[in-house]
């Protein structure tokens, strides 16, 4: 209980600060985004992966006792054999707590808009973070699927290979769902997510470096958490921020009023483009 209270008190701080922050940024600025062709496909697309992949993670075979009684920390390869010797449910929890505080931060993109009550701007909003959440959840749920890379405790000979049955068994097909790490893919595109919204919604403001820096920081500790906690390797946390800073960061930019930016997206009756300017 006292884990609880002092998590949340951190959360509302943190999310108090990003309020005031962003309530200062709400006045006199337009707003940069529109909705277009693209919003046509990111939604279902993200709905379609999510599908495939669960039903590949559904359709995966259990660990068996034997199986796992046979896994040595030696089985992995040096980047990431530092994971199979850790186990930490607080650790588990503790990323559960940073990726929330990010989770719960990005419905501050929503403040600008509604402050100046301009609802097409709000349902712009709305719609862009929907687009985020699916594509996130379908990529990430579809490559668990292909990938099935079973999670680094299983290799952990501190465990009993009873225990390690035990934590396989609950989580079923979650104990083959290491690559890449959810957590870490989640944080980083809801930090580059929020800092992208709010660079280009006040461009040139002090701020922009404290609300990168805090989302940064915010996502970077998730992804530590990840692996001290014995649920990920290395390489599931560093592709995981990867791919999470480029869908994060994309979002928005495919969505700038006018189509000036480096990212463009255009659709004709038989073809899709998509190029980025350098």
């Amino acid at each position: 209980m006292k884990h609880l209270h002092r998590t949340s008190g951190i959360r509302l701080l943190f999310i108090a600060a990003l309020s005031m922050t962003w309530t200062a940024t709400a006045r006199d600025n337009v707003f940069p985004y529109e909705m277009n062709r693209i919003d046509w496909i990111l939604i279902p697309l993200g709905i379609g992966m999510d599908r495939i992949g669960e039903g590949l993670i559904d359709g995966q075979t259990s660990i068996s006792r034997d199986e796992i009684a046979s896994f040595r920390h030696s089985d992995i390869n040096r980047f990431d054999r530092c994971a199979t010797y850790a186990w930490s449910p607080s650790w588990d929890r503790h990323s559960d707590t940073f990726r929330d505080m990010l989770s719960v931060s990005t419905a501050l993109v929503f403040l600008p808009p509604v402050v100046e009550r301009d609802w097409k701007s709000t349902i712009t909003t709305a719609l862009m973070f929907l687009e985020a959440f699916y594509v996130i959840k379908g990529f990430t749920a579809l490559t668990k699927g292909l990938t099935a890379r079973k999670r680094p405790y299983l290799f952990n000979e501190s465990l009993s290979v009873d225990k390690r049955h035990e934590i396989a068994a609950l989580s079923w097909g979650d104990a083959k769902g290491s690559f890449f790490s959810g957590h870490a893919v989640e944080a980083f595109a809801r930090a580059a997510f929020i800092s992208r919204v709010f660079s280009d919604y006040r461009p040139g403001s002090r701020w922009t470096p404290v609300v990168w820096g805090a989302g940064m920081t915010l996502a970077s500790l998730t992804a530590y958490a990840r692996i001290q906690c014995g649920e990920h390797y290395t390489s599931d946390v560093v592709t995981g921020a990867a791919v999470g800073m480029v869908l994060g960061y994309m979002l928005p930019e495919i969505h700038k009023k006018g189509g000036t930016g480096p990212v463009r997206f255009s659709t004709g009756l038989r073809s899709v483009t998509f190029s980025v300017r350098f």
